[in-house]
């Protein structure tokens, strides 16, 4: 008795052959994509043609752009465990914007291989990288400095939000240790960026200093800003010191902390006080 997909009703043949119950077509539907893929944006420098990957402008000198969007929409496609792509084609030009046929190949259960297509939308969005920038005389006029106590989906999200809503402001954006260093040509834009977090996070701490101090051709000084954006999105077991002293955080609700000290005696410390009694972060629990 010849198998069939339970899924579409196809049977099994030379050419169509059937896995857990359904032909690869649908295996790949059912069990491939964890997470549906129909538009990637792709920030490049409308001036030399770098490309924004993980973080950093990628000078096309050395790299092919198109090599550089492939690895780009290669890194949005996320597949199930019995799934391997073993190579992928994209048909796109760089930097226009086009629905991109993506042909991956792949192979199922160790054993068979099929080649399935995606239609994808490919968006690239004009920018100005740094090196750009610094050509033009532009410099950085701000940094904002965002830090997390713990990573988020809601902090990947605002950091893409930052980047749709003020890319042609944004010199580079450095991914550091539990945070982001976002360098800016534009003071009035790390004011605003720091208005949107304050609206989006209750326990927050913003502090503004200024550095990198130099005097002008015109014998005036000029001082760069500096934002630090500290969220703090506490978890139980984090290490924090509040007012010079080490804490442990015990338990978290709407409106309060509830903290035990060195000696075990627990403080339950209200949230609209936690900015103003918190320095730093001391010791991250492992994860």
């Amino acid at each position: 008795m010849k198998k069939f997909c339970v899924k579409c009703g196809i049977e099994e043949s030379s050419d169509i052959y059937i896995v857990d119950g359904l032909c690869p077509r649908c295996f790949i539907e059912v069990h491939g994509l964890s997470k549906k893929v129909e538009n990637i944006k792709i920030k490049y420098c409308n001036k030399c043609g770098a490309i924004f990957y993980y973080n950093k402008w990628i000078n096309i000198e050395e790299n092919s752009p198109k090599d550089i969007a492939k690895e780009i929409v290669l890194n949005h496609l996320n597949f199930g465990e019995k799934i391997r792509i073993l190579d992928v084609a994209i048909d796109l030009t760089p930097y226009e914007d086009m629905t991109a046929r993506v042909k991956v190949l792949f192979e199922l259960n160790n054993r068979f291989r099929f080649q399935f297509e995606l239609p994808i939308e490919i968006r690239w969005i004009k920018a100005t990288c740094s090196s750009c920038l610094k050509k033009a005389g532009g410099g950085y006029s701000s940094i904002v400095q965002i830090r997390y106590m713990n990573w988020s989906e809601d902090i990947a999200k605002f950091i893409d939000e930052i980047i749709n809503t003020f890319k042609e402001y944004i010199g580079n954006i450095e991914e550091v240790k539990n945070g982001y260093d976002i360098k800016l040509i534009d003071t009035h834009v790390a004011r605003r960026i720091a208005d949107l977090s304050r609206r989006k996070w209750r326990n927050i701490k913003i502090v503004e200093s200024y550095g990198d101090s130099k005097r002008l051709r015109d014998g005036s000084r000029y001082s760069r800003l500096y934002i630090s954006i500290r969220i703090l999105n506490f978890k139980k077991g984090d290490y924090v010191i509040l007012n010079g002293k080490p804490y442990s955080v015990v338990d978290i609700n709407e409106r309060s902390v509830t903290v035990s000290d060195q000696n075990g005696v627990l403080h339950r410390i209200d949230l609209n006080e936690l900015t103003l009694k918190y320095i730093k972060s001391h010791t991250k629990r492992s994860t």
